[in-house]
């Protein structure tokens, strides 16, 4: 890590790479795509209808 002064006169770290980074615009296929119309439920949500259920009929379904 380096520290230099940038326009403001503020420190700011910066980091010596010395290798390939590689960023990827992904705006124009996730427009090209369909969107997910029944996304996934949370974690949570699943384990609590479970637990709920399971107690509500006297064991799981």
């Amino acid at each position: 890590m380096t520290v230099v002064k940038n326009q403001q006169d503020k420190m700011v770290l910066t980091r010596i790479q010395n290798s390939w980074q590689v960023c990827i615009d992904y705006r124009k296929i996730n427009q090209a795509t369909r969107k997910d119309y029944f996304p996934l439920s949370y974690i949570d949500q699943v384990l609590k209808k479970v637990y709920v259920d399971s107690h509500s009929t006297g064991g799981p379904t």
